[in-house]
């Protein structure tokens, strides 16, 4: 199942993230990118946006990735929805960020300017679990070390 998993995240480009703070819910729409082992996923966010700014009060966040986009015959019962639960942290190193940035640029073309705008901010949510409904019936949990 987690090869499955991985796939779903690798074959998708957007995924929704859901931040709070203060009890209040926060979603954005959001372009991604992961690592190969899929144990990351990055993303880009300007500092002024209320994402952010919850992002630097509450760092637990979930990811809603879904294969709506790629349903070609109808079906909703085709579709996979993945629920992830992760932790922020802001990327740092420099040469890192670089990477992500390239990475971003190659597969978001559309996004270069926002990405190399000076108040972008490369962060990574680390994977804590998985929560991936196939259909609306079956429903597979998965905890990571």
């Amino acid at each position: 199942m987690i090869e499955f998993i991985k796939n779903v995240i690798k074959s998708q480009e957007m995924c929704v993230l859901a931040t709070s703070a203060d009890k209040l819910p926060h979603t954005s729409l959001m372009a991604y990118v992961a690592d190969i082992e899929v144990q990351n996923v990055y993303m880009i966010t300007h500092r002024n946006t209320q994402k952010f700014k919850n992002l630097e009060i509450n760092p637990f966040v979930s990811l809603l990735v879904d294969t709506r986009s790629a349903e070609v015959s109808g079906k909703r019962e085709n579709i996979v929805a993945l629920t992830v639960s992760g932790k922020y942290s802001q990327v740092n190193n420099d040469d890192t960020i670089v990477e992500i940035k390239e990475t971003f640029c190659n597969r978001h073309k559309h996004l270069q300017r926002f990405v190399n705008n000076d108040d972008a901010v490369v962060f990574k949510v680390e994977i804590k679990s998985f929560q991936l409904l196939k259909g609306a019936m079956d429903s597979y949990y998965l905890q990571l070390a």
